[in-house]
């Protein structure tokens, strides 16, 4: 990749490290392929062919995470196996005269060394929709191994020049360097910190991040709200997206997540006008799961039907095929004798996993802080005067339209086949009061390191305000209402309130939707706006624990609003915004009659009666929280996009970033025109915390 360096062959000293403690690994060896209850197979990642590698290579430059009082993890990714791989450190003990084979200008005696662990990702895939011009046919496993080393030793505050080093099984050595490494920041240390979100291949990442690096070059972390990638089971998406086209057209161009957050786009695409920033080689990056982060059932190549048509299910078809994990427990009891007759507790886990959704792809990448009771879904972390809460707020995106597997409906297909159900916009990881994630926030709340800090962030994916399509519905358990044929031959209907824990779910499901399986005609999902979970359980507790900023992301636009003293932002605009509604002060609609328009079919339905109108409102926040007027500027007037002001960023040119700045307590959004290589960038909004 860039900055090649040449490397000592065996430094007389060396410091090592090896990390011994590997994830979770998926469809491991012993697990044999599951009957489900719909006669479709599970098949392990092994069981697939390997996508050819072709010539040995980095796959990422080297990338922070989880730093420590006195060190960092450092991660890569090579299409190899390979037989050593390590992190090479600066030397601080520098001898006059003497120089070293590992870069003859610096004067290094010595460098320590870490030897990195090494493992397979073993959910990583590319299929006939990857962008690559040789596209498999059929889902095949994509060839990626992960190297983590463990750099410690550090002093609070010592940056130093770190190199990495891969070996191939035939001896070619692959480099990459200088960067810089630190440990966590000390309290009291000046932070600028990249608040951002909803990467997902969008061409304006690449000026976003360029503009972002080329203003603050020294960025002390990322507070990532999720959405890193469209598909996470997609191995180019993260690596290596491109196309021989895009030599020709660089600005259609979809960047995959690693080259635009380090700088290297370049390398696929040598004319493009922007190729990113070279930020995570020197930034620790911390990310919240989002939808995008999940995928869902795992079957891959299988012939299902859908709509009544035999269908060949590839990664896009996995990830919008989710169903919630209660009723994948459910499943599982009922053929748990057959596909796991010795009950072992690591095949009923993958089992579940494989039938219900996972974001395992996600977990194989990052290394992140491991304080929750559910693992790197939800974690914390105190960085310098900042305290970092990352939920896990999302839950599946579902179209609109009715009569079909959407936010609203089932699919008429599939009413009587409940193993296909898609079960409406579900929460892949409750939130509510009296979950595990809710007690895990009340007692992260009321800890020492939360209450010392100056600064308190909760980030998480999900709109839980905003004036983006994608904040309605509120965020809660879809409401089942199934309309069915009772025993005298008169159609009835059953509204089914599912309780928060998995156990008693599993048992309303049995007693009162399972009889009806044969005689029904119409399953619908209502969201009711009073039981909005985040707004009636989350919001009262942050507020009363002083927590100043909550950030998340999902519409793809800026706008903020205020509850209280706590602070609302979604800063995700680079690229695709899905409309932002808003009724101004003299009446007038901005953008759109209503969200999501063009969904017809589900308005009609509104407008008939058939949902309740209350809980959809057309414009605004739907729980009424105003939005706040940008406080410098306002880039769509600067911009051109509209002569009037307007509370938000809604543009597929206009891209925007956000930096937490400590020194200034400040919270501060820039916006350039993407479009344009000489764009000035503006700051137009400030507001301390």
């Amino acid at each position: 990749m860039q900055k090649i360096y040449p490397v000592a062959a065996t430094p007389t000293t060396i410091r090592m490290t090896a990390m011994t403690s590997f994830k979770y690994r998926l469809c491991a060896a012993g697990i044999a392929a599951s009957i489900l209850l719909s006669g479709n197979v599970c098949t392990a990642a092994t069981d697939l062919a390997e996508f050819p590698a072709g010539e040995p290579k980095l796959l990422t430059d080297p990338f922070l995470q989880n730093p420590t009082e006195d060190g960092v993890y450092v991660v890569w990714i090579t299409n190899f196996k390979g037989v050593h791989h390590k992190v090479v450190l600066e030397n601080d003990r520098r001898k006059e005269g003497k120089r070293s084979k590992w870069n003859d200008d610096r004067g290094f005696r010595h460098p320590p060394l870490f030897i990195a662990g090494t493992r397979k990702i073993e959910r990583m895939f590319e299929d006939a929709g990857s962008r690559l011009d040789n596209a498999p046919d059929e889902v095949m496993q994509r060839v990626a191994y992960r190297h983590e080393a463990y750099v410690h030793g550090l002093k609070a505050g010592d940056k130093r020049a770190y190199w990495i080093v891969s070996r191939s099984r035939d001896g070619q050595e692959f480099k990459a360097g200088p960067f810089t490494l630190q440990p966590l920041p000390q309290a009291g240390k000046p932070l600028q910190i990249l608040l951002t979100s909803d990467q997902q291949e969008r061409y304006n990442t690449l000026s976003n991040y360029q503009r972002v690096h080329a203003m603050f070059p020294d960025l002390d972390a990322v507070f990532f709200a999720g959405d890193l990638v469209n598909h996470p089971r997609r191995g180019s998406e993260w690596f290596d997206n491109f196309r021989s086209n895009w030599l020709d057209n660089p600005t259609g161009t979809n960047p995959s997540f690693f080259p635009a957050m380090q700088g290297n786009f370049g390398e696929f695409v040598p004319n493009s006008p922007y190729i990113g920033g070279e930020i995570m080689q020197n930034t620790p990056l911390f990310p919240a799961v989002a939808n995008h982060e999940v995928s869902g059932r795992f079957r891959p190549n299988e012939v299902v039907e859908v709509n009544g048509v035999p269908t060949t299910i590839n990664i896009n078809g996995m990830f919008g095929d989710p169903q919630p994990r209660w009723f994948a427990e459910y499943r599982y009891q009922q053929v748990q004798d057959s596909v796991n007759p010795t009950r072992n507790p690591a095949i009923r886990e993958q089992w579940i996993r494989d039938n219900s959704n996972d974001f395992e792809t996600y977990r194989e990448l990052f290394t992140l802080p491991d304080d929750a009771p559910e693992g790197e879904s939800y974690y914390s972390k105190k960085f310098g005067d900042v305290f970092l809460i990352a939920m896990n707020v999302s839950r599946i995106w579902r179209t609109w339209n009715i009569d079909t597997k959407g936010k609203f409906s089932e699919a008429p297909y599939d009413l009587n086949r409940p193993e296909e159900w898609g079960f409406g916009e579900h929460l892949f990881t409750p939130f509510a009061e009296g979950t595990p994630q809710h007690r895990w926030l009340e007692k992260t709340l009321e800890s020492k390191a939360y209450k010392s800090s100056k600064y308190r962030i909760v980030m998480f994916h999900q709109s839980a305000h905003g004036l983006g399509d994608n904040v309605v519905p509120v965020l809660t358990d879809p409401l089942l209402h199934i309309d069915y044929v009772n025993g005298e031959g008169v159609e009835e209907t059953r509204r089914v309130l599912m309780p928060q824990g998995y156990k008693a779910r599993k048992q309303v499901w049995a007693e009162q939707v399972l009889p009806l399986i044969g005689s029904i005609t119409a399953v619908r999902y209502e969201y009711p706006i009073n039981q909005d979970y985040f707004r009636r359980d989350v919001e009262p507790l942050l507020q009363a624990a002083g927590v100043q900023l909550v950030l998340h992301g999902h519409s793809h636009i800026w706008n903020r609003a205020k509850a209280g003293d706590l602070h609302y932002l979604e800063t995700s605009n680079v690229g695709n915004c899905f409309g932002a509604y808003w009724t101004g002060p003299d009446g007038t609609v901005w953008n759109e009659a209503r969200r999501a328009s063009g969904y017809a079919s589900f308005w009609n339905q509104v407008e008939a009666g058939k949902y309740d109108a209350a809980n959809y409102p057309v414009t605004g926040d739907p729980q009424g929280r105003e939005p706040i007027m940008p406080t410098l500027a306002n880039p769509m007037v600067e911009f051109g996009q509209t002569t009037e002001e307007v509370p938000f960023v809604c543009s597929n040119n206009i891209s925007v970033f956000t930096i937490l700045d400590t020194e200034m307590g400040a919270v501060r959004s820039f916006a350039f025109d993407a479009t344009d290589t000489d764009s000035e960038v503006i700051e137009f909004d400030r507001f301390d915390l």
